[in-house]
């Protein structure tokens, strides 16, 4: 009648250890994920351009047709045969305003339209983004995402994101952070020069 049942004791020496191992697991890949994280922080923060990953590299460049902060359009069809740079950015954003005149020399230096840059308003207003545009004199086309359907097919994550598509329509690079000068001319020159990039590591390597 005083005879205790075993099965308790039993479940409970067997749950426990598993118990504990799903503990570990979920440990160690929360703190894996907040690394990454803090690292694409950090990157953004410290306004040191990162190459990243990207299910995009390698594959056709998203398509879009987006009108402007103030008149005209540009979509994406437009745009066959021509390497482009799609900078995503915000007025609210610190690395993106370290960041315009970086963009804005880029784009006077290939108003011969060599290489075609845009600007991508990303979660932000059109009285905060025109004074912004107005502030640092952009004269290269800046886009309106007001359903941010675009920054969502380009997998963006926050701003500054910057993504170059080579001449085929293919993305051939992803770079997240405030881009230092040169940094943008190093990679698309790259790019134009035909060169590919490992499935590995997102290195170029030469064709």
């Amino acid at each position: 009648m005083n005879e205790t049942d075993p099965t308790p004791a039993a479940l409970q020496s067997n749950t426990y250890p598993r118990r504990r191992a799903r503990f570990r697991f979920a440990a160690v890949t929360g703190a894996f994920g907040a690394l990454l994280v803090f690292s694409i922080v950090l990157a953004r923060a410290m306004g040191t351009p990162t190459q990243v990953r990207s299910p995009l590299l390698g594959r056709l460049a998203p398509t879009f047709d987006l009108v402007g902060l103030d008149r005209g359009r540009v979509s994406s069809a437009d745009l066959g045969g021509t390497l482009y740079v799609v900078n995503f950015w915000a007025s609210w954003c610190v690395p993106c305003r370290e960041e315009a005149p970086v963009l804005q020399d880029f784009a006077a230096r290939h108003s011969d339209g060599t290489v075609e840059l845009l600007g991508v308003l990303f979660a932000d207003t059109l009285p905060a983004a025109r004074a912004f545009a107005k502030e640092f004199h952009l004269t290269y086309p800046q886009l309106r995402d007001p359903t941010g359907r675009t920054a969502v097919d380009y997998g963006v994550r926050g701003v500054p994101e910057t993504f170059v598509v080579d001449r085929r329509g293919v993305v051939m690079a992803a770079l997240i952070g405030a881009l230092s000068p040169g940094r943008l001319d190093e990679v698309v020159k790259i790019v134009a020069d035909g060169q590919t990039i490992t499935a590995r590591n997102n290195r170029y390597r030469t064709r």
